[in-house]
């Protein structure tokens, strides 16, 4: 209680920062101690952003605005603040490599600096929904600020952009 006064009277000042609580506690006791360090990570929620090359099409975006709406409701009780799908706008370059680079450079300027970064496409692991919720939760109790997923292009992402994912 006394971490959410602290925060909301240094308003936006803390709005950014990350917080490392650390919890001493006696043998015998470190459910408790676990149980409290949830609590604590959810007071500073995660947040999740869904970064997709291209434009979806009114179907995909209704699809899209439901499927936000129903998360938002969810996700604020299991400690995500928000999640986001930004659209980036594709690349117009004739050759296959250049697409993929400007992509990819449109894409890098839009991730949060220290997110978690996942590359979503055919070459990635596929996680069924409980191992998927399981990676969540273990970004967010490992006080991940945000979690971006990429979907790239007709042409995929540039190296440079992969080699900085924590999964895919």
């Amino acid at each position: 209680k006394a971490l959410v006064t602290v925060r909301d009277e240094g308003g936006a000042v803390a709005l950014g920062r990350v917080l490392t609580l650390v919890i001493a506690t006696e043998h015998g006791a470190e459910e408790e101690a676990i149980e409290a360090a949830n609590d604590a990570s959810r007071e500073h929620p995660m947040r999740v952003l869904v970064l997709a090359v291209g434009r979806m099409k009114s179907a995909e975006g209704e699809l899209a605005a439901r499927y936000l709406k129903r998360a938002a409701q969810v996700g604020r009780n299991i400690g995500i603040r928000t999640i986001e799908i930004i659209e980036i706008k594709e690349s117009r370059a004739q050759d296959a490599e250049r697409r993929k680079l400007e992509e990819s450079i449109a894409l890098a300027n839009v991730i949060p600096d220290g997110a978690a970064l996942v590359i979503l496409d055919e070459r990635g692991e596929a996680l069924g929904s409980g191992a998927f919720a399981e990676r969540l939760a273990q970004w967010r109790d490992g006080g991940q600020a945000a979690v971006v997923f990429v979907i790239g292009g007709a042409d995929g992402v540039a190296e440079s952009l992969r080699s900085k994912t924590k999964a895919t």
